[in-house]
């Protein structure tokens, strides 16, 4: 998940890199997975391949 800074729809709010330092250590360390109604199979297969490579 984007802090709110990095979002295009809070791209006029003044979000300066340092005011939530938990949210902005966090998106640099999470891990977001595609998850929605018209992924196929082939894409899950091809995003479970993708992270076995990066994990390795």
């Amino acid at each position: 998940m984007l802090p709110t800074g990095a979002t295009v729809v809070f791209a006029d709010v003044d979000h300066r890199r340092g005011l939530c330092p938990h949210a902005e250590a966090y998106y640099e360390e999470e891990l977001s997975l595609p998850m929605f109604p018209a992924l196929t199979d082939a894409d899950v297969d091809r995003v479970c391949e993708t992270l076995v490579e990066v994990l390795r």
